[in-house]
């Protein structure tokens, strides 16, 4: 509380005045309100951190239309992504684009006339997934399809198995595959 550090910063003596720790308090409280004030207004900066409030004066900006019951998290994902997709397309901007989705880190490349985006992340596959793939459809050029690759076992389920689940999977099952 900014209270406390006025009344280290004054006269000891004065310190213990009635009067003094009351306009102390006064003054340390409105501080304390403009400490916050600021601390909001610099979340609001930055994507990962923003409000709900601004969180919806962003998509209003960006003509973003939210989908039902997205979560925040994946609405700011969508939201940087849109603000990184601008320019001309090539596989640094969907890296960009990709990269705004937190846990479900991937790889973008272009293999067989194809965009192919492999999951990579240990974590496993995004949480807002279907964001993710809207943004990148929209910003990849509209004559190339998009392939995603995704591992069929992650370790989440790796996990529940038994020992003899695990001994019947075939080494594919590990593999990279098309979706």
């Amino acid at each position: 509380m900014r209270r406390d550090e006025l009344l280290r910063k004054i006269n000891k003596l004065n310190a213990h005045d009635p009067m003094v720790q009351e306009i102390m308090n006064a003054i340390g409280t409105e501080l304390d309100s403009i400490d916050t004030s600021i601390a909001e207004i610099v979340a609001d900066m930055f994507f990962d951190s923003c409000s709900e409030d601004m969180v919806l004066a962003y998509e209003k900006e960006a003509a973003i239309t939210p989908q039902n019951g997205q979560a925040i998290e994946g609405r700011r994902a969508a939201i940087e992504a849109r603000w990184k997709s601008s320019g001309k397309t090539d596989l640094e901007i969907l890296r960009q684009v990709a990269a705004s989705w937190k846990n479900g880190k991937v790889d973008v490349d272009f293999v067989n006339n194809k965009i192919q985006i492999t999951f990579t992340d240990s974590y496993g596959l995004p949480a807002d997934r279907k964001g993710l793939e809207a943004a990148l459809d929209e910003v990849k050029p509209a004559h190339l399809p998009i392939v995603y690759l995704v591992r069929y076992l992650m370790i989440a389920d790796i996990e529940r198995m038994t020992l003899s689940e695990l001994e019947k999977q075939l080494l594919k099952d590990f593999a990279f595959t098309e979706e």
